[in-house]
């Protein structure tokens, strides 16, 4: 009996001392533009009973409007590291521009408004993936969806996330939606016909600074850790 309790003991010891590791969004922060335009999608949606039909909460009415950059899982004793990295890539970087393209509902029930890539943001979102990928769990699971496409499994692989270098695809998640089978033909028709109803015209967003915060399964913003200004 106290054979079985020291090997009860041992377990719980050696399950309390693995250490937690968080999801980790590393994201630019944004003017008011693309929170403007989230907002007219989010108004049409609504007015043709899409996301009461669907049961579909949008992420603005809960969640920080942002664009991420960076997305993967950190070791807590690595977060410090984090903030320091985070902290002087902003303070070595100025506020720029990008501008939206669109709005796309992809083959995963995301809705998107897009954005063109410039110079700028990649430059950016590859120097945050360079000083930072060292710090990642490296136990970090591929998500389910990445599994089927081997170039994204190579970028996870190597880098913690799916959608880092080339596979950067800039963009402001407006709702993520759980749509059965059977629906989706449906539900892809009356949400294409809305967007196609959009009077859409390219926004000017400013790109001011870098946040740092816990992501849920969607990549959205659960809790702000840190923010930071870029130099005017």
């Amino acid at each position: 009996m106290k054979k079985i309790l020291f090997v009860c003991a041992m377990f719980f010891a050696i399950g309390s001392s693995v250490a937690e590791s968080y999801s980790i969004n590393v994201f630019a922060n944004v003017d008011g533009a693309a929170g403007k335009q989230i907002e007219q999608v989010n108004s049409a949606m609504k007015q043709a009973n899409i996301y009461s039909d669907y049961k579909i909460s949008p992420f603005a009415d809960s969640h920080n409007v942002h664009l991420t950059m960076y997305l993967t899982k950190y070791p807590e004793s690595q977060l410090v590291n984090v903030e320091n990295t985070v902290n002087a890539i902003a303070a070595n970087t100025s506020n720029f521009s990008v501008l939206s393209s669109g709005v796309t509902l992809k083959a995963s029930d995301f809705l998107m408004l897009d954005v063109t890539n410039t110079p700028r943001l990649q430059i950016l979102t590859d120097k945050l993936v360079a000083s930072l990928s060292k710090y990642r769990d490296i136990n970090t699971k591929i998500p389910a969806w990445a599994v089927n496409y081997p170039e994204k499994v190579q970028m996870f692989q190597e880098y913690g996330g799916p959608n880092v270098y080339e596979g950067f695809d800039p963009h402001f998640s407006i709702f993520a939606a759980k749509i059965p089978s059977g629906e989706r033909g449906d539900f892809d028709e009356r949400v294409d016909e809305v967007i196609d109803n959009l009077s859409f015209s390219p926004a000017t967003i400013q790109i001011t600074g870098l946040g740092i915060g816990i992501a849920n399964e969607n990549g959205q913003i659960v809790k702000v850790i840190k923010e930071y200004s870029f130099k005017k």
